[in-house]
């Protein structure tokens, strides 16, 4: 039988200690080059879905466990970086996601020139909600550097039609950067 392999690498391609979260990619005999592109581009940027030396690099950020299970934590495109450390918007939208009042969210990295990037949570609300609420809520169950900054309450979240969010209109709300 032949079989896919996977790994965990840094941005360079060099392998990952198991527990490690990076860049997830993988190679299988008859994978789709048309899908990712042509074998020998270079990843352009974190997130690019390419083929790179026979590897297909799908864009997730992930880490492999003891067992050799995969985690995926998130779309590379989506990681924000702030102050230098990689926060990863799904662990702050499942702690928002868990109030009781939030509806949805979504969480994005928007300028900063203190920064680099700083984090902006976009919410539906279900009842009167508030960002002082929030911000206790978070209080609780976030690190300090993972804690949004800026809670923006809205009545929807832009989605395609297969019900993503789309991040980047969320992100093209908020692009002057703030002097934090």
């Amino acid at each position: 039988l032949d079989q896919a392999t996977v790994e965990i690498v840094d941005e360079h391609g060099g392998p990952l200690k198991r527990g490690e979260k990076g860049l997830l990619r993988f190679k299988a005999p008859g994978m789709s080059k048309h899908l990712y592109g042509v074998d020998g581009e270079a990843v352009s940027a974190p997130g690019s879905d390419r083929i790179v030396d026979g590897w297909a690099y799908p864009g997730e950020i992930a880490y492999l466990d003891e067992e050799n299970y995969i985690h995926l934590c998130g779309r590379a495109s989506d990681v924000i970086v702030r102050g230098g450390s990689n926060v990863y918007p799904e662990e702050i939208e499942a702690v928002l996601s868990a109030h009781p009042d939030v509806a949805e969210c979504a969480v994005v990295g928007t300028d900063s020139q203190k920064f680099g990037e700083e984090i902006t949570a976009f919410v539906v609300g279900r009842r009167c909600l508030d960002e002082k609420t929030l911000r206790a809520f978070c209080l609780k169950r976030l690190a300090a550097g993972k804690r949004p900054r800026e809670y923006l309450f809205v009545e929807t979240l832009p989605k395609n039609p297969n019900g993503k969010v789309l991040r980047r209109k969320l992100k093209a709300t908020r692009q002057a950067p703030r002097g934090d």
